[in-house]
């Protein structure tokens, strides 16, 4: 991977990232601007049990398919994975916030669920590029150590 290229990919990363935390940051104030404190209160502690329930049934599968770089297992099979960590987390989240009590307001659960749920619809697609971009630095790295520079 030339140099170029890797400025070229870090940018869009920083750029992707920087949009996620301005639209993360656009939900919480537009969340306090037209629903009030007690709706926004109830929205980060929906938000305080969502995040570690999908973080633990990621299963860091994305890291896993990325450093698969040998192809040892088919993108599916991350895939199928990931959708029922993902059906396992949803069903987790809602018996929390209704042993919480917060099944009063189940909009507000379903918003966060389905908000996670479509992150993963991406989620192994995206991780099919870093897959792609491991196998051309790996090249990279052996053509450079080997002392060759043909592609």
């Amino acid at each position: 991977m030339t140099t170029t290229r890797l400025r070229t990919a870090a940018a869009w990363a920083t750029i992707g990232n920087t949009g996620w935390a301005g639209a993360q940051w656009v939900l919480v104030w537009a969340l306090a601007r037209f629903t009030g404190a007690e709706q926004l209160g109830s929205y980060a502690l929906i938000l305080a049990v969502a995040v570690p329930v999908f973080a633990l049934t990621n299963l860091q599968l994305r890291e896993l398919l990325a450093t698969d770089v040998a192809g040892a297992h088919a993108v599916g099979t991350y895939r199928r994975l990931r959708w029922a960590g993902g059906g396992l987390g949803s069903l987790a989240v809602v018996a929390i916030a209704v042993a919480l009590g917060r099944a009063t307001q189940p909009g507000l659960v379903a918003a966060v669920v389905v908000g996670r749920v479509v992150e993963r619809l991406a989620e192994p697609d995206a991780a099919e590029a870093p897959r792609a971009v491991a196998q051309r630095y790996r090249r990279f790295l052996v053509q450079h150590l080997a002392g060759t520079t043909s592609p």
